[in-house]
């Protein structure tokens, strides 16, 4: 696997734009982080601007003399007069387009609206969901456009490019809804096209003055920072959002698109568990099933412990369990037991960042390097955390494996997974009777 850097920019949107066709034309309205205009890019332009200019030729024709005046000044060469005209200096974007030229290739025809939209150019992959919209007091829709457009790299995932379309039309929707109930997009279009985008720092006035164009960048903030948002635009309409596979990257594990994730949904059982990828808050309105579940939740424990200790009904357990894999709050473990057989992970991990933050959280207690010997080649959990040792070594050591486990560096031995499985299906001492009774149930959810 690649540094955690490189993922990290794979899986990241570079930029955002806004482009918009109809009502006050076809334009590029926005783009975020901001273009700046330089004065030598100022100078270097104006030299490289092609000018309207032509040369005077007089060629001497011999016309018959049969021939008409009109028919004489048909075959004349029309004279050329020099012209010089300059053009008016439009922000330069970093994707070696000015505004308009950019917001010209980004317009989709009629055909093309409301579907997912891909477009390479040179190093950048322009990803988004065009969504049209009409003026409140239309009947008709479909007569204006807009689209919420993110730049990728051109080596960006499959999952990745997904996931950005997801966004952008999730945006899309959640403006037109407020377009439908207050006139939002009329006013926001308005007064995005009152700005003067010939000056200086078009987009810096157009994020002071526009509330669309400090959602957008508010939303695209919380993406790159966190790999995930919840807001609500307008504090009317509710979205959420997560690209998996940054928000995973940024914890340091493999980067997952959201149908492979949904695959591992697909595949949990009773005797699965749960570990944290980082400390969980629920908001002041989630469910109170969320909180009670979370102070029960630990690596040693099953789904089905989690939900005897808890008192909360098993298939609401995996309810909230999926919520947690989905939003890449967790991932899916076997419970730490004594017997379970670890290996090292075969995949290379950024060692050098990986010991500076161990060393932080464990000091010098126990080195990395020490934990991934022990477990090369493979070797049971008693090996490391032995009995004999002092309950303070003990307990740093299990908070050894944790981490180890987290970040993936360390991974169960798939022929011990397997034996464990078949024998916890054998004897039916994890998984209740009544489990298979709603599996198909909870299959039937999972697929909505």
């Amino acid at each position: 696997m690649p540094g955690t850097n490189r993922m990290n920019a794979e899986c990241l949107a570079t930029h955002v734009i806004l482009v918009s066709s109809g009502i006050y034309g076809d334009k590029l309205l926005f783009v975020y982080p901001f273009t700046r205009i330089r004065e030598e890019d100022n100078n270097s332009r104006m030299c490289s601007t092609p000018q309207q200019t032509s040369t005077t030729t007089s060629t001497n024709i011999e016309i018959p003399h049969h021939e008409s005046e009109p028919y004489k000044k048909q075959r004349q060469k029309p004279t050329l007069t020099k012209v010089t005209e300059k053009l008016p200096l439009l922000p330069m974007t970093e994707f070696t387009f000015r505004t308009d030229i950019l917001g010209y290739i980004l317009l989709v025809q009629k055909d093309a609206i409301d579907k997912p939209f891909e477009l390479k150019v040179d190093n950048f992959r322009f990803v988004a969901w065009p969504k049209s919209w009409s003026t409140r007091e239309q009947t008709s829709s479909g007569k204006f456009m807009f689209s919420i457009v993110f730049a990728l790299k051109t080596s960006a995932e499959t999952h990745t490019v997904e996931a950005y379309q997801r966004l952008s039309k999730k945006l899309a929707i959640s403006f037109v809804t407020l377009q439908h109930c207050e006139g939002y997009l009329e006013e926001e279009l308005r007064i995005m096209e009152d700005v003067d985008h010939d000056c200086k720092d078009p987009f810096e006035k157009l994020y002071e003055q526009s509330k669309m164009a400090r959602t957008i960048r508010e939303v695209f903030d919380k993406i790159t920072k966190y790999g995930s948002v919840h807001k609500y635009i307008n504090d009317f309409v509710e979205i959420g959002f997560c690209d998996e596979a940054y928000s995973l990257a940024r914890n340091n594990v493999m980067p997952k698109g959201r149908k492979e994730i949904k695959n591992i949904v697909k595949s949990i059982r009773p005797y699965h568990g749960i570990l944290l990828l980082e400390d969980v808050l629920p908001t002041p309105d989630a469910n109170p099933s969320v909180a009670l579940l979370l102070r029960h939740c630990s690596p040693d424990r099953s789904i089905l412990d989690m939900s005897t200790a808890s008192g909360i009904p098993i298939f609401e357990v995996f309810m909230i369990v999926r919520h947690l894999l989905l939003w890449t709050r967790a991932i899916l473990i076997y419970p730490l037991c004594n017997t379970n057989v670890y290996t090292s992970a075969t995949s290379p991990q950024p060692l050098e960042k990986m010991i500076e933050k161990f060393a932080e959280t464990f000091g010098a207690n126990i080195h990395l390097a020490a934990g991934l010997a022990h477990f090369n080649p493979p070797a049971r959990l008693d090996t490391f955390i032995r009995p004999n040792l002092a309950l303070s070594e003990q307990q740093v050591r299990a908070k050894l494996v944790v981490a180890l486990l987290r970040h993936q560096m360390l991974m169960q031995s798939e022929f011990q997974n397997k034996f464990q499985i078949q024998l916890t299906i054998n004897i039916k001492i994890r998984a209740p009777f009544y489990f298979y009774q709603f599996k198909k149930k909870f299959d039937i959810k999972l697929k909505q």
